[in-house]
Order: C-alpha cells, then sequence, then structure tokens
C-alpha cells in the first residue's frame, strides 16, 4: 500500500532540532484553531511539487528552510525534499548522503514514476488524449478536500477552481466515463490534426497561387496583351511567350508609321535594346584597340630578343601569330562605324517617341522603364507558381474535417452509462452503510432515492420519485450542510474505488486529505463519530491513506491514532 510515512520540517537556524510527523495508515489530526494543522497539510502539499506555493510568504512557516517527506509503495522508497529557495531534491533511501537535485518537472515526473512503477498504457493515452505531458499533480484534485469547499456538491473537487483546472477534470472525467471511445477518439483527434496541417499547407499554396494569378492578369491589362478571365495558366504563359517574342526591333518593322500605342511602346524599348547592344561593341572595340597598342609594343620587345640569340625567334613567331588572330578580331568589329549607326537609332527612337507623346502625353518618360517592370512581374510570378492546387483536394478534405469535428463532438457527448451507473449505485451502497445517521435514514426511505452523479459538469445530486407519483423522478439537492458534506465524501471515495479497479495505471496518489471535517457536523454531533469511522474504515478498505483535520478531540469518539498538534512550527510566534 502506498504511504505518506512522515513529514520533517528543517529550519533555518541549525541549532533547532527539525521537526517530525509521523504518520499511519490513517491519520486524525486534531488541535485547537491557529496551531498549524492546515500548515501540515499545505507543507506535505508544498513538498509534493505544488506549484502556486511560495514557502517563505506563507504565514506560519516562516524560518523553515525545507520540508522533507518519505513515500513508500510497496517495497519501493522515495524521499523528497524541497526548499524555500525551490530546489528540488530525492533519493531512494535514508542511507544516500545527499538529495539527487532536478528542477520542478524532472522532481513530479519522479514522482509519477514511483507511483506507476511501470509503463502505463492508460496514462500514455490520457497523455494523448488531453494533448498535454502530465504528472501525476494533474490528479491532486482529487487528493484534497479542503476546508472551504466542503459541502460544495455543484463543484465536489474545489481544487479546480480555475477554468483551466476545470477543463482539465472534465477531460479526466471524459476519458474515465467514456473510455470505450477514447481510442477512437484519439485516432480521429490524431487525422484531425494532420488534415489541419494539410489543408493549411494546401491553402497557402492556393493563396500563393490565387494572388500571382492576379499579378498576371493585371500586368497583362497594363501590356495590353489579350487573355480571357478563364484561361489557364498554360494559355497565359503561351500567350506572355508570344509577346516577349514579338517585343524586339526586328519583329516591328513592318508596323512604322503605325498610330498604336501598344506597338510604338513595344519599337520603343526594342530600339533601346539595340542602343544597349551597339554600345557595348563600340565598348568592345575601344577595348581591342587599347589592347592592340599594348601588344604591338610587346611583340617589339621579343623582337629585340631574337637580335640577341635566335633561338627566340620560334616563341617570338607563335606570339605574333596570336596577336594577329585578335587583330582579326579587331579589324571586323572596326569595319562598322558605330557612332553612325547609334546616332542612327536614336534618331529612330526620338520619333517613335514623339509619337508616343502624341498619343498620350508625357508617357513616352518612363514608358520604356514600366514595361520592362511589368514583364518582370509576369516572369517572376510564372517562376513562384510551382503548382497548381487541387482544388477538389482541398474541398474533399474540408469535408472529411468536418466529419471528424462532428464525430469527435458525438463521441465526446456518448458517455459509457454502464460505468457511470456502477459509479452511481457505488455511492448509495456507501451511503446505505451509514443507515444509523438520521438523515441517511431519512433519505433512503424516499421512493427510489439516488445519489447521482454528472461527469461532464462534476456535481452531485439526489434523486427521488416526485409525491403522489410512480413514474416521475425529480431532481433535487439536499438541504443541510452535514448531508452535503456526506455525499461529497461519498464521491471522492467512490471515485478512489472506481480508479483502483478500472485504472488502477493512471497516477492517482492514493491519498485522501480533508481538512476542517468536523464543521459541517457541529449541529450533528451525533452524526460525526459516525461519519469519520465510516470514511476511515471505507478509505482503509480500498487502499487509501486518509488524512483527517479536525478541532475536534477524537479520544471521546473512540479515535486513538489521533495526532495531537499544539504548534507545527517551532519558531512561530501567535
Amino acid at each position: 500500500m502506498f504511504k505518506i510515512c512522515y513529514l520533517k520540517v528543517n529550519y533555518e537556524d541549525k541549532t533547532i532540532d527539525p521537526s517530525v510527523f509521523t504518520f499511519g495508515d490513517s491519520v486524525y489530526i486534531f488541535g485547537k484553531n491557529n496551531v498549524g494543522k492546515t500548515i501540515m497539510l499545505q507543507a506535505i502539499d508544498y513538498a509534493l511539487g505544488k506549484s502556486d506555493f511560495i514557502l517563505e510568504n506563507k504565514d506560519g512557516l516562516e524560518n523553515i528552510y525545507s520540508i522533507e517527506v518519505k513515500l513508500v509503495n510497496e517495497a519501493r522508497t522515495l524521499l523528497l525534499c524541497r526548499s524555500k529557495n525551490n530546489d528540488f531534491g530525492y533519493k531512494y533511501s535514508e542511507n544516500d548522503a545527499e538529495y539527487l537535485t532536478v528542477n520542478a518537472d524532472m522532481y513530479k515526473q519522479e514522482i509519477t514514476s514511483f507511483l506507476l512503477g511501470k509503463e502505463s498504457k492508460y496514462f500514455e493515452e490520457f497523455k494523448n488524449y488531453l494533448r498535454e505531458d502530465l504528472s501525476f499533480r494533474a490528479f491532486t484534485f482529487i487528493n484534497f478536500l479542503d476546508e472551504k469547499g466542503l459541502g460544495n456538491l455543484t463543484n465536489i473537487f474545489p481544487r479546480i477552481n480555475s477554468y483551466y483546472n476545470q477543463k482539465r477534470a472534465r477531460k479526466l472525467m471524459t476519458f474515465v466515463f467514456n473510455y470505450k471511445n477514447v481510442s477512437k477518439l484519439i485516432e480521429l483527434m490524431k487525422e484531425q490534426d494532420e488534415l489541419v496541417q494539410t489543408l493549411k499547407t494546401l491553402n497557402e499554396q492556393k493563396a500563393t497561387y490565387n494572388y500571382l494569378m492576379g499579378v498576371i492578369r493585371k500586368e497583362f491589362n497594363e501590356l495590353q496583351i489579350p487573355f480571357k478571365s478563364e484561361d489557364s495558366l498554360q494559355v497565359l504563359q503561351q500567350a506572355f511567350d508570344s509577346f516577349s517574342k514579338n517585343f524586339n526591333r526586328e519583329a516591328n518593322k513592318h508596323l512604322k508609321g503605325t498610330n498604336d500605342l501598344s506597338v510604338l511602346l513595344r519599337i520603343s524599348c526594342a530600339l533601346s535594346e539595340e542602343l544597349k547592344y551597339q554600345e557595348n561593341l563600340r565598348q568592345q572595340t575601344k577595348f581591342l584597340d587599347n589592347r592592340n597598342i599594348k601588344s604591338e609594343k610587346l611583340l617589339a620587345a621579343f623582337r629585340e630578343l631574337i637580335m640577341l640569340d635566335e633561338n627566340y625567334s620560334v616563341y617570338v613567331n607563335d606570339i605574333d601569330n596570336l596577336i594577329k588572330k585578335q587583330q582579326l578580331s579587331h579589324d571586323i568589329l572596326s569595319v562598322k562605324d558605330f557612332d553612325k549607326t547609334i546616332q542612327e537609332i536614336k534618331i529612330k527612337k526620338a520619333d517613335i517617341d514623339r509619337q508616343i507623346a502624341i498619343c498620350q502625353n508625357g508617357l513616352n518618360k518612363k514608358s520604356y522603364e514600366n514595361i520592362i517592370k511589368a514583364i518582370g512581374r509576369i516572369e517572376q510570378a510564372f517562376a513562384n507558381i510551382s503548382s497548381i492546387p487541387d482544388l477538389e483536394e482541398i474541398i474533399n478534405k474540408d469535408k472529411r474535417l468536418t466529419q471528424i469535428e462532428e464525430e469527435i463532438k458525438k463521441l465526446r457527448n456518448e458517455f459509457d452509462n454502464t460505468l457511470k451507473e456502477k459509479f452511481d449505485k457505488t455511492m448509495l451502497m456507501f451511503y446505505k452503510e451509514l443507515t444509523q445517521i438520521q438523515f441517511v435514514a431519512d433519505d433512503l426511505k424516499q421512493k427510489k432515492f439516488k445519489i447521482l452523479f454528472d461527469p461532464i459538469k462534476i456535481t452531485i445530486c439526489g434523486e427521488r420519485l416526485k409525491d403522489n407519483s410512480e413514474d416521475i423522478s425529480v431532481a433535487y439537492m439536499p438541504g443541510s450542510m452535514a448531508r452535503e458534506t456526506t455525499w461529497q465524501i461519498i464521491a471522492y471515495l467512490a471515485m478512489f474505488k472506481l480508479f483502483k479497479e478500472e485504472f488502477m495505471d493512471l497516477p492517482l496518489m492514493p491519498v485522501l486529505f480533508i481538512d476542517g471535517l468536523n464543521q459541517p457536523y457541529d449541529e450533528e454531533k451525533e452524526s460525526y463519530p459516525n461519519v469519520y469511522s465510516f470514511i476511515r474504515n471505507k478509505a482503509l478498505e480500498i487502499g487509501v491513506q486518509l488524512f483527517v483535520v479536525s478541532t475536534r478531540d477524537g479520544k471521546p469518539i473512540g479515535i486513538n491514532d489521533q495526532l495531537h498538534i499544539t504548534g507545527f512550527n517551532k519558531t512561530y510566534k501567535r
């Protein structure tokens, strides 16, 4: 059986001996108000890795340096230590000199492994279902019934007061009470994730394709390239290729005298290209002229070498032949009068630009640059369209995703009524063991009385037949704090029994802490001994270590294993 064996409190002042509290299978913590009974439970929770708790900021825990606890689980032992500096340590034996220091996550995972003792199919499935990595801390809301939450049947687990914790607790209840559908749910959720990712990629491709096609059509309009809205990518590419091929000087010679603005712009652009080409040839000629002058000087120097030594003539002749070949290239280029040719092109371009200006005043200034840019944008757009999106595939995957979402919603709502009915029967069976209590006897006298648990809302209510009816059931809430608390504690015990029998491989720590148990029964003083005895015996029967905090002395009601607290913290001054 799992058990917390002791709690050890270490003080900052090393001259003060540590406080050590030992625990049995059932612990009844008794003492007056403000002596540290609740603080003891909080200290245990702190040592077990509670996140939202700062030791040095807690009233009653001043001057405490660290908290240690010893856990046993069958034949295994785990010792834990957490300091006020949030140093986390563990070791497997009291004979080990030092604690192994780890971070908070590793600390919690070590306790989780200690509780499980092996790999758990259920736990892995639950993590996949919840889509997050978990430790035993995800289940601790079942371990604690805090004083302020006693008798709360609309939220029987007071620790799940935040929205995030409520959401996680509901998913746990769904997992437990709807387990027959969990495997299918996990498969569907995995397919859902894959579809969402695939659709994201496909829709990005579709958006890129539509954008680039929009760019192409816009620039086609600017360049007056004819096209139809329904034209395919291939047809548009062919139209652009044809435009590009015709966009040169030679192809437009026969179009002289035209008043077509688009044709005039093409001719002007072609002439600009021709000017660049001719300028380039002229620059090459000048370069060759300079090189030939240098070559002649070099060759003259080499010829002087022949005069010194006739043996050099072979090498000088080879160099002479090479220079003559280069001279031939220069002669071919120099035949043409580039200045004259360039001047003729400039005159023709000026005439074309004048005609453009007549067609549209001022357009000639930037017409060439704008057209070149438009052509560049079209070329870039065609280059960036890597593939045409499969619209039918997108539609089919969208339909499948909608179908999966509907299936998931349906499966989540189809609870296994068999398990829920078993749980409700367990609660009623436990309740019937308290027939010596008057309010229990009164409840059981009602026709078809039941205590019902709602796994979705995590609430409890009663059910009975309506007065003067044999078939109409009505739900109701009990009217006394004692009755409400009893139903609530029965639900806790039934939950531990369910986990023990059906989901042993989930890391639910088999410990129940109840703070202020006596308070709801202050007006039902005769009920309290029976309620405590029932809780204690049932916890031992299920295999759950029980911690009960009370201001009522247990000895008068036959409790001999109580822990009398007069001061939890030796340094605390009240």
